[in-house]
């Protein structure tokens, strides 16, 4: 265990499940199924990753 997994970064699950079939998305939460597989085996440093795609994700949605 390294130092950045002292602590567990939460699922950004909110139970709203349902995969977009045009932007290959979770239309609740907004990771791929990929992430959504990948969440528990991650480390800190790659659930980061994860939450930042997300989040450039939903900025592209909205500008567009």
């Amino acid at each position: 265990m390294s130092a950045d997994d002292d602590f567990e970064i939460e699922s950004p699950c909110v139970s709203q499940c349902g995969l977009d079939p045009v932007t290959g998305t979770c239309s609740g939460c907004g990771r791929t199924i990929e992430e959504i597989r990948n969440w528990k085996l991650s480390s800190n440093a790659e659930k980061l990753e994860i939450l930042n795609a997300m989040a450039r994700r939903r900025a592209q949605a909205a500008a567009g």
